[in-house]
This record gives C-alpha cells, structure tokens and sequence, in this order.
C-alpha cells in the first residue's frame, strides 16, 4: 500500500504513539494527511506534522514526484491524477502530478550544433 507518511513506527517503552503525538501537537504543529488519488484511493489516516501549510504542500509535491517514479518506469504517467493534503480544520489543498512537474517541450542545442 502506497503511503506518503509512515506513523507505524516502534513504539517507545516510556510513552505511546498517541502519547508522543500528543506532545508534537502540543507544540503547535498542525497535522496534515495527504490522500492519494491515482489508480486507487489511499486514504492517510495518520498523517504527519508540518509547521505551516507550504511546508506541507512541498511534502505533497515531492510525494507526487515519488510516486510518477514509478510511471516512468513503465512508461505511464497520469497528470490529471492528485493527492489531496487535509488539515485538522479539514482545510484542502489539492496537488495534482502535472503541477508538480516543469515539462520543457523546445528543442536544445548539443554542443553548439544547430538542428536547422
């Protein structure tokens, strides 16, 4: 299963999970979950603490980017597919894969050869 926040950790022998991510979120990081939406649905039902909404939306786009990895490997890559990052307020923020790329479609010059 695909999942761009790992919150199965070891658990630590002097406090919880849910403990330790209490104390995180005490400390004013809001937590985001990042949903994925490519040939399945992946709903992130942990998710993973950013200090503000760029940070997550950086997360976000080096997860799509991952993700397209795997596309061109074997050579399918869909742009029109996103995750969806969801804050505690239930704020959206969507990124879609085409968003997270910088296609270059012109033509360069190879050691000063012109393709004339």
């Amino acid at each position: 299963m695909q999942s761009l926040t790992d919150h199965r950790g070891p658990v630590h022998r002097q406090c919880s999970h849910r403990c330790q991510r209490r104390r995180e979120i005490e400390r004013g990081k809001p937590l985001f979950r990042f949903h994925i939406y490519n040939d399945v649905e992946t709903i992130d039902h942990g998710g993973k603490q950013f200090p503000n909404l760029g940070a997550a939306c950086q997360h976000a786009i080096k997860g799509a980017r991952d993700l397209m990895c795997d596309g061109v490997r074997t050579g399918e890559i869909n742009p029109s597919d996103w995750i969806e990052g969801e804050d505690e307020n239930a704020n959206v923020t969507l990124v879609s894969f085409g968003d997270a790329l910088n296609v270059r479609t012109q033509r360069r010059r190879i050691l000063g050869v012109s393709s004339r």
